[in-house]
């Protein structure tokens, strides 16, 4: 990144994790725990140790009913099936993923986005934060199933370090 003082982006690959945790919770366990594991050491191994850790993340807040009539108003043939149930479940691993982030170091500037902001409002909130090197060091993320119970009385968490 050289002379470059920050990038922001509005998504990162970090929330990918939101996704593949939503499909092993499904009902339908779209993901089994072993796929769902495997993918998490891939993430591990080419994520975790080879990506810039994030500085700072923007996260932009709206209620689940604001997000349907967004896209109901976009009226995108793509986004028809969406339910509200999905919007839920995808806002509730939202707010987890959060927690994880800022318990790890990360700075999180929340924005309420029920109505859209001038952009200019949100680059002086992001200079407020200011760009420097965040204390994100390790990402702590719930304990990997196997399809068991804990019997080994295994920690609830792994700590994931750089």
């Amino acid at each position: 990144l050289g002379k470059i003082r920050g990038v922001v982006q509005d998504r990162t690959i970090w929330e990918d994790t939101i996704f593949a945790r939503m499909l092993n919770q499904h009902p339908d366990k779209i993901i089994s725990d072993m796929d769902y594991n495997t993918y998490l050491d891939l993430f591990d191994n080419m994520v975790l140790r080879e990506l810039v850790f994030p500085q700072l993340l923007i996260f932009l807040d709206c209620r689940v009913e604001t997000s349907i009539e967004r896209i109901n108003s976009r009226g995108r043939n793509m986004e028809k099936a969406i339910e509200a149930d999905y919007l839920k479940s995808l806002q509730e691993n939202y707010y987890q993923f959060i927690e994880e982030m800022e318990s790890a170091g990360v700075r999180i500037l929340r924005l309420n986005w029920e109505n859209f902001q001038p952009i200019s409002e949100v680059v002086r909130l992001v200079n407020e934060y200011s760009l420097k090197p965040s204390n994100f060091t390790k990402w702590v993320r719930p304990l990997r199933k196997m399809g068991m119970e804990n019997k080994a009385n295994l920690p609830n968490k792994i700590t994931v370090a750089k």
